[in-house]
């Protein structure tokens, strides 16, 4: 039933909705940033309800709004600091939020989401240093061993490029890493790319390799910032990873996760048949499992702290 859910309703629907027009060619990439410029719901913040069912905080830095989440027991386990997708032009989503909100709940979780700057005006040499800013910060508040560093698609790149960076800088590494369909390969060379473009509904080569010029700014396509699969993968904690056979993303998890047999780095990868970009988030029958998986990686690899009032202050 799941494979008919996924197969025959749902990318048919995503196709018809034009999801895929606004990421296959620069012209509908600009489209897409026109609408969310224009959007008002494009904001990033977490919708009501979540503020009935969380409490939530938020602070500026650097001038982007971020979010901490927590349970209204306020009794805190761990701590995810979370990346949200969206080709660095969208903002986090209402399915983004729901996604936290599950993991705030399962891991009586503190759960940590920058609304980080996006495309056209800011590109990697803006957001990197962001990122680095935010980890940085919160390692004075938070035990690596009970930290999590997560994202999906670009957020899935953000959380690679952050755990390179830290070897880089000696900064501790988070307990473990969780990337759902990340965008690895900015230069979108991979010959094997062409086999699954024509499946996937939601993604192209070509609108991504127009996001990448964007997103590259004056760096090279393959400094590790824009692709964090041409970086060092010396001193990675272990990494969960998640993609699906119908997006083209599924070649970079697929590489990565060769890179880490060649280069013994820790990767548990799951890759889901017939499924398309970052189904693990989405309200698929497939996702229930993957989000099952997501908690019970983070419970092993992550201490938990009192068990009481989180000491994070914002």
């Amino acid at each position: 039933m799941s494979d008919f859910v996924t197969t025959i309703l749902i990318k048919p629907l995503l196709k018809l909705a034009g999801f895929k027009k606004n990421f296959s060619s620069e012209k509908g990439l600009q489209r897409r940033i026109r609408q969310n410029q224009s959007d008002r719901r494009q904001t990033g913040e977490p919708p009501l309800k979540m503020y009935k069912n969380f409490n939530i905080n938020s602070r500026t830095e650097m001038g982007s709004k971020i979010y901490t989440l927590t349970p209204q027991s306020g009794k805190v386990d761990r701590h995810i600091l979370y990346w949200h997708g969206g080709a660095y032009v969208s903002n986090m989503s209402l399915i983004h939020w729901r996604f936290v909100g599950y993991l705030a709940s399962e891991l009586d979780a503190a759960i940590t989401i920058p609304i980080y700057p996006l495309l056209p005006a800011h590109t990697a040499e803006d957001l990197i240093p962001f990122v680095m800013h935010v980890y940085e910060k919160l390692l004075k508040e938070v035990s690596p061993g009970c930290l999590t560093v997560m994202g999906d698609s670009a957020g899935g790149s953000i959380t690679m490029v952050l755990a390179q960076e830290a070897y880089l800088r000696n900064l501790p590494q988070p307990a473990s890493l969780v990337m759902i369909s990340p965008w690895l390969d900015a230069t979108m060379s991979d010959p094997e790319l062409k086999n699954v473009d024509a499946r996937d509904p939601l993604i192209s080569i070509s609108g991504l390799k127009a996001t990448a010029e964007l997103y590259a700014g004056s760096l090279h396509k393959t400094h590790p910032w824009v692709s964090p699969i041409f970086g060092s993968m010396e001193g990675l904690p272990p990494i969960q990873l998640f993609a699906g056979t119908d997006e083209i993303l599924v070649i970079d998890a697929r590489n990565l996760k060769a890179k880490s047999k060649e280069q013994d780095f820790s990767i548990e990868y799951h890759e889901g048949e017939g499924l398309l970009h970052v189904w693990p988030i989405m309200g698929l029958p497939e996702s229930k499992k993957a989000r099952e998986q997501i908690c019970n990686f983070i419970q092993k690899h992550t201490a938990e702290v009192s068990g009481h009032k989180f000491p994070y202050r914002p």
